[in-house]
């Protein structure tokens, strides 16, 4: 088996790059010394016995193996071969494992069962998983061999370039949607002379390869036909100033899982002209703000699972025309009465949202939300509505409350009677309710207020059933043949008409 410094190899279920070749005394015969991708499979940083032999960029991420127990590595062609001809296809085992092993982004996309087909002729597929085969370079004769494939996905091998990968999809003119996450690419980039090999290139993943922004802009010269980009869980920090000429056709953008804190470190993605979908779920992200004429298309937004701490954050996504659909599940740093203030309070500040976490905002969610918003501030609005423009309070509630006026137009003034005792107001009366599931059945006494969503949350930690999958169905104790489906995750239960005694069935 050859190999040098710098190839990428894979040992016991780790893969890591060639570091160090050679003996290592007072030992006989050739180790490797290997930087591993998960550091905590290393023993050292590359000394032994005081010796130095390499360095590892991670401390502690190294350790010497000996050569003869490397997994053997494979061209392209002889994974394919080896996945799709010796096995007869893929079969409902290897379906599943691919699954699992593989981002849900990416499975929509390909349509994963589509390969369960028995194919025997691989000139005639059109989408490809190869991921985890320890390939590491392609062939020169893909052209031929398998010249139809659309989709491809080589994540998970041992690629140590872009040039390999580029190699491989010049020979693949049909190729829309490239999967090469987790792969270590390190600085070894394409010439323009190779960017044929990706000219219809729409959909590129490039998740966990350990890539900065700047990494990301040294890529082959793409950008100009790419659609869809995913760049989850790297190492991406802030996006620097993009030349006009690149992303010009970039619609949807995922940056997942990266440590993002400030929107001023995303602001530059703003000048994207066609820019329709961004994901910052998992990012750290600490506020928002919208600058003039930014993000003029986007129209979907993820922002769960942040560090978002003040409403006027939220505020902020007003001023982008075309939002209509917004995740912000898990940001427990913005404090809220109850679950349901947290909906309400997120779409009287959004004026345009037409959907909220999957569910959504119809005329009459959208009318009690402003309602409510307006009569819960509108003690504060009384009280500064007679001050002078240039007071600081006045000045604080209009930067905190953008949409007040607006509401205030739309829907008269709070008179003052409305804004007495408020915080009891949202909780109404309880309603007794039997919730029955998995072979259970549980009383509980519910505030009238509480949205479906926040139930299927409590029947969920009641009765152990998945969420995902959670449907609720409401059952009159005076006509128990009139059943119900609970189908608005962001209706409160009042919207149903329940009373007390009735039962909730939930199922999966």
């Amino acid at each position: 088996m050859e190999i040098a410094v710098g190839n990428r190899v894979e040992y016991d279920g780790n893969r890591g790059t060639v570091l160090y070749i050679g003996e290592v005394p007072p030992t006989k015969g050739t180790w490797l010394g290997i930087e591993w991708d998960d550091p905590l499979r290393g023993k050292h940083g590359g000394s032994h016995e005081g010796v130095r032999y390499f360095s590892t960029i991670k401390p502690e991420a190294g350790s010497f193996v000996r050569i003869q127990k490397i997994k053997p590595r494979c061209k392209f062609s002889e994974a394919l071969r080896e996945r799709y001809l010796n096995n007869q296809g893929a079969d409902n085992r290897l379906i599943s494992e691919l699954k699992e092993e593989m981002n849900a982004p990416f499975l929509e996309l390909v349509g994963l069962d589509k390969i369960g087909q028995k194919q025997s002729k691989l000139d005639q597929m059109k989408v490809v998983v190869v991921n985890q085969m320890c390939i590491y370079e392609g062939d020169d004769n893909l052209h031929e061999i398998c010249p139809n494939i659309e989709e491809l996905n080589i994540s998970s091998n041992l690629f140590n370039s872009w040039i390999p990968v580029s190699q491989i999809c010049a020979q693949l003119p049909r190729l829309t949607t490239l999967n090469i996450s987790d792969n270590k690419l390190g600085n070894a980039l394409c010439s323009d002379d190779l960017k044929h090999a990706f000219k219809n290139l729409k959909q590129l993943f490039m998740s966990s390869m350990d890539c900065s922004w700047q990494d990301v802009m040294k890529c082959p010269p793409v950008w100009s036909t790419i659609e869809d980009l995913t760049v989850s869980y790297n190492k991406i920090t802030s996006i620097g100033t993009l030349p006009s000429e690149l992303f010009t056709g970039l619609k949807v953008l995922n940056l997942e899982g990266n440590p993002i804190e400030n929107w001023e470190d995303v602001d530059n993605l703003g000048q994207l002209p066609n820019l329709e979908q961004l994901s910052l779920y998992n990012t750290g992200l600490k506020n928002i703000r919208i600058e003039e004429n930014s993000f003029l298309k986007l129209s979907k937004l993820s922002l769960s699972n942040n560090k978002l701490s003040q409403w006027k954050d939220i505020s902020e996504l007003d001023k982008l025309p075309k939002l209509i659909d917004l995740k912000m599940y898990d940001n427990d740093d913005l404090k809220a009465e109850s679950y349901d203030t947290y909906l309400q309070w997120i779409i009287a500040r959004v004026a345009n949202l037409k959907v909220l976490n999957g569910s959504t905002i119809d005329h009459e969610a959208r009318r009690g939300a402003e309602l409510d918003y307006l009569k819960f501030y509108g003690k504060d609005y009384l009280s500064v509505s007679l001050m002078s423009e240039q007071e600081e309070r006045f000045i604080e509630f209009r930067m905190n409350h953008p949409r007040y006026d607006q509401l205030v137009q739309k829907y008269g003034p709070p008179e003052k009677g409305e804004t007495e005792n408020v915080s009891s107001a949202l909780k109404n009366t309880l309603i007794a309710l039997q919730l029955v599931g998995n072979g259970k059945s549980i009383q509980k006494k519910l505030p009238s207020t509480m949205t479906i969503q926040k139930l299927k949350t409590l029947c969920h930690r009641l009765f152990n059933l998945d969420s995902s999958q959670l449907s609720l169905h409401s059952i009159s104790t005076e006509n128990p043949d009139f059943i119900v489906p609970l189908d608005n995750d962001l209706r409160p239960i009042s919207f149903y008409s329940l009373s007390n005694g009735d039962q909730i069935t939930a199922t999966n």
